[in-house]
């Protein structure tokens, strides 16, 4: 059995945990954010105080009352179907603790420590970082599990030490058991066509590659004058006219008027192009 002393209470490890037996302190708290009012996350130091090589930076997730089982379920996601991508794409488990503290019943989920929150926009970061988040869900659907609250707050980053800047997802609290395939087109690419949802990814990893999140492909349509356009059709004049002859036809516009709104509409989708690669040669950094 292994003991928690955190915030001068002491809690004691629970299934599912697989914390070494022994006494833990979590020492240096410092409270990250308030979920929902009954779960907080601390950042802490934990230490042994039988073993003074053992050390390590943590986020403690507290859960009161009726919030235990939201955490305990999250830390079973964490050891179960989530195990194989621990310390890679979220974070390491150290374990879950239970007892009764001065806010009554409480549920600790203790985890490693891996990094700050994102400080700019997800689309205002390089595309080799956006690849790795995008990757990181795609590897927890295959694992079985839906994140189920996509956010630039639920991404954290750290500087390995080859310089490269990693991304970990957190928080699992909403999420939940996914069954279905979600790629079923290979012919997806960066920045390519917008895919379509649940023929080509499933909702969630659609929007997750979305202009919304990631941005890693092509917006799914371009304006032209009040109706949109399939964004691939936006390449050239012609083939906006093309694309948008209903258009002209239901506004009877003339041919001066719609090359015009041609023009703007190929313009659009070079200025969506032109933004992306600017960001992607933008550097990163957590500082």
């Amino acid at each position: 059995m292994a003991q928690l002393h955190i915030l001068h209470d002491t809690l004691t490890s629970s299934p599912p945990s697989t914390c070494p037996n022994g006494t833990y302190t979590a020492t240096h708290t410092e409270l990250l954010q308030v979920e929902h009012g009954d779960v907080e996350v601390f950042r802490s130091t934990v230490t042994a105080p039988d073993d003074a090589s053992f050390q390590f930076q943590a986020v403690c997730k507290m859960g009161y009352g009726p919030a235990i089982e939201r955490v305990k379920r999250e830390a079973g996601l964490y050891q179960q179907q989530l195990k194989a991508l621990q310390g890679r794409y979220i974070p390491r488990v150290f374990g879950f603790f239970v007892g009764t503290t001065s806010r009554g019943p409480t549920a600790a989920l203790v985890m490693s420590y891996e990094g700050r929150q994102l400080k700019r926009p997800m689309g205002c970061l390089p595309l080799q970082f956006r690849k790795r988040v995008f990757r990181g869900l795609r590897r927890i659907h295959q694992a079985g599990v839906q994140h189920g609250d996509i956010r630039e707050a639920n991404v954290v980053v750290r500087r390995r030490r080859d310089g490269s800047y990693w991304p970990t997802i957190v928080d699992f609290d909403n999420s939940h058991t996914h069954e279905h395939e979600c790629v079923n087109n290979r012919n997806i690419k960066i920045y390519g066509s917008h895919p379509r949802p649940q023929i080509d990814l499933c909702y969630e990893l659609t929007f997750a590659g979305g202009p919304d999140f990631t941005d890693l492909w092509r917006p799914r349509g371009c304006m032209f004058s009040t109706s949109q356009i399939p964004a691939e059709a936006a390449t050239d004049v012609e083939s906006v006219l093309e694309a948008a002859a209903h258009i002209i036809t239901a506004n009877n516009m003339s041919e001066e008027r719609s090359r015009l709104v041609a023009e703007g509409t190929v313009k659009e989708n070079l200025d969506w192009y032109d933004e992306r690669i600017k960001w992607d040669r933008h550097p990163l950094s957590v500082e």
